[in-house]
């Protein structure tokens, strides 16, 4: 077998454990951004909170900027 080859077998031999490690981060990527996506609605949350306001009022706060983006074409 010449060098070519052998590294060529080396290199199709990683190519699986690569491809796993790159679904294993994927799924990593994933899990962050929802963790990062709640830790920001409990932060604003607090923060309306702390300044006076309702969680009924937050919901519906935030219910109203959901629609106007969704009408506009943002989501």
């Amino acid at each position: 077998m010449t060098r070519k080859e052998t590294a060529l077998e080396a290199l199709n031999k990683k190519i699986p454990k690569l491809e796993e490690k790159i679904d294993q981060d994927k799924k990593l990527l994933e899990e962050l951004k929802t963790k990062r996506e709640v830790l920001e609605v409990e932060a604003l949350r607090k923060f309306l909170h702390d300044n006076g306001m309702t969680t009924e009022e937050i919901i519906a706060k935030l219910t109203a900027a959901a629609s106007s983006a969704v009408s506009i074409g943002r989501f």
